[in-house]
């Protein structure tokens, strides 16, 4: 199925169920990004939002990169940018907390009595369990709310931010406690509250940069090219490929090397990579019709090609190497 014009909402397109945000540029070029939605209430919500930058895209007073990445900030908020937001906020709180025997160090060397210090921990820890017992706002929801709504779409997600907030100021809270108990000399309870604050993630503890075996930090250093040299050696030896399949895998590659980076190490590549992988290949023509099939890649990346002859949508997932595309599910 090639793009659904949607006349009811200016300068998008629909192609299968998502909406897209298209429109020609200035050099004729067209502009295509995924709105992630295949709602008419969400895509007219964007849509208006976006208004004033594509009319400024649209006349060449601002970068079409600009505007992608705007784009890609109006998502809405979803339970995966919460844990990520959580897990993040959680290895900083953690950090600060492992720092204290440094940083109190730090303080007595600059002439800071330690009983200033005390008072000023004990307080702080009581001030931020207030917010807990006198339904007072979290003191971390300001905060909270400007580094969300700088990526995401939060409208209608109020509950959540104050439940992020309310989390994050017992993190703070944990750090104080932990502060507290090293400055009275209880490291047992000072040890016992930086293990509950040690972020984890799938049940599997985060190693520290220092703690990396050897073996790990190869590992972080595969690129993408090292990657697939090992995986068409893999699989040539358990299966024998036939020149078409040997063909197809190799022009497939080719793409994702193109955008993606032969040297980008496998570890930098996220989801979201994958995902504006697949959005871009599905603005490539079919190959086997003319003038594509003598075109390069980069040439058809971009060519203005027609509707009728985009890939179908069923195609695009053929230009992830096996296995990848079911990591997006």
């Amino acid at each position: 199925m090639g793009y659904i014009s949607t006349c009811a909402i200016p300068n998008t397109i629909r192609r299968g169920k998502n909406f897209y945000l298209h429109f020609r540029l200035s050099d004729s070029k067209l502009f295509r990004a995924s709105l992630g939605s295949d709602s008419v209430k969400r895509t007219r919500y964007i849509i208006s939002r976006l208004g004033l930058f594509i009319s400024l895209v649209k006349s060449a007073r601002m970068e079409s990169q600009q505007l992608l990445d705007i784009v890609i900030k109006m998502k809405k908020l979803e339970q995966k940018d919460i844990d990520d937001y959580l897990l993040e906020a959680q290895t900083k709180f953690y950090a600060a907390a492992k720092n204290i025997p440094t940083e109190i160090r730090t303080s007595l060397r600059e002439g800071v009595p330690l009983s200033a210090e005390k008072v000023n921990s004990s307080a702080m820890s009581n001030m931020l369990g207030t917010t807990f017992i006198n339904d007072s706002p979290a003191l971390l929801e300001d905060t909270v709310f400007e580094q969300l709504s700088s990526k995401y779409d939060i409208s209608g997600k109020e509950a959540e931010v104050d439940s992020i907030a309310a989390e994050c100021d017992l993190l703070w809270q944990q750090v104080c406690d932990a502060k507290t108990a090293f400055l009275h000399s209880n490291h047992l309870e000072y040890r016992q509250i930086l293990a509950s604050l040690e972020p984890r993630t799938s049940g599997i503890l985060i190693s520290s940069p220092e703690v990396s075996d050897d073996i790990t930090q190869k590992e972080n250093q595969l690129t993408l090219i090292e990657a697939w040299s090992d995986f068409v050696s893999f699989t040539s030896k358990k299966n024998n490929w036939t020149s078409k399949t040997k063909k197809d895998n190799e022009a497939n590659f080719e793409f994702i090397k193109l955008v993606l980076g032969a040297d980008t190490p496998v570890i930098d590549i996220t989801k979201k990579n994958i995902r504006e992988l697949l959005d871009l290949a599905e603005s490539l023509p079919q190959k086997n019709k003319k003038p594509y099939n003598k075109m390069t890649l980069q040439e058809c990346l971009d060519y203005d090609v027609p509707e009728e002859d985009l890939l179908a949508p069923r195609s695009v997932g053929g230009d992830l190497p096996p296995g990848l595309d079911t990591t997006l599910t």
